[in-house]
């Protein structure tokens, strides 16, 4: 017999998880949003394949609360994008995840409002990725 609650489902080849402090904790967050980033905060991108990978990461942000400046950092890639208050934003970030290694991206928001916390509410995450061709 097989418990459900305790089936386990094999992972994906690549995956992004916020990782560290600055991230709200779920259970004083939306049911709708996968996450809410207070200051900054680092995504945790794992590629668990053999193959090197180029990936995009996709996200559908808002700032929910007052306007403020988004920068995005990875390896070779940086980013500042003003974020006005309750509305939404597309932002593509591109990876590189070498194989069976994991690859940092760095949030960091600041308020354009003295005395105002920044809240910025990742509404939707999506990472795709390809394996990455060899040159040469």
């Amino acid at each position: 017999m097989v418990d459900s609650a305790c089936q386990l489902s094999l992972a994906p080849v690549l995956d992004v998880t916020p990782f560290g402090p600055g991230w709200i904790a779920q259970m004083i967050r939306p049911l709708n949003a996968p996450a809410d980033l207070v200051g900054s905060g680092t995504s945790v991108v794992s590629n668990r394949s053999g193959p090197d990978r180029s990936a995009v990461i996709s996200l559908e942000l808002t700032s929910a609360s007052v306007p403020l400046v988004l920068r995005i950092s990875a390896p070779g890639y940086g980013r500042s994008v003003v974020m006005p208050g309750y509305v939404v934003r597309r932002i593509h970030v591109p990876v590189h995840a070498p194989a069976r290694s994991v690859t940092l991206v760095r949030f960091a928001t600041r308020s354009l409002m003295r005395a105002h916390t920044a809240i910025l509410e990742f509404t939707r995450i999506d990472v795709r990725s390809a394996q990455a061709r060899r040159v040469g």
